[in-house]
């Protein structure tokens, strides 16, 4: 008698799980869309680089990353384009600055930027450089 009622309270349970599961994947899918299409503009900060997303195409996004580079002075040592990635290594007041490029879908592009040496990052430098990138694409 123990064992139905046992067998009883299970099957509720697990098709309750199951059908919480299936909502969470649901609702998951949609969160992580709309989490992309809102991300756009969001700064995140990994091991000194500094990286936001822009809804601009790649093309237009390297422009804008060489103009807002050449607007703040910064030596370009070089530029290197392989696919959809570019990068531009430069020097300014002697330290190092990275600005990497890369395409995220047709009208989404991914722009990092390292400045300073490893261990003492400059994120206020970086972000600077982003903002110049952002009035170039606003324009």
């Amino acid at each position: 008698m123990n064992r139905l009622r046992i067998r009883g309270w299970i099957k509720p349970l697990y098709m309750s799980f199951a059908a919480l599961l299936g909502c969470q994947l649901i609702a998951g899918c949609t969160l992580f869309v709309t989490g992309a299409v809102v991300g756009v503009g969001a700064y995140t900060y990994v091991n000194g680089e500094l990286k936001r997303s822009y809804q601009a195409a790649y093309d237009k996004t390297v422009q804008a990353s060489l103009s807002a580079v050449a607007e703040l002075n910064i030596d370009v040592r070089s530029v290197k384009k392989q696919g959809l990635k570019t990068t531009i290594d430069g020097n300014f007041n002697g330290k190092p600055i990275t600005t990497s490029i890369s395409r995220v879908d047709v009208n989404i592009s991914e722009v990092g930027v390292r400045s300073g040496y490893v261990g003492v990052w400059e994120k206020d430098f970086s972000r600077e450089v982003h903002e110049q990138i952002a009035q170039r694409l606003q324009s």
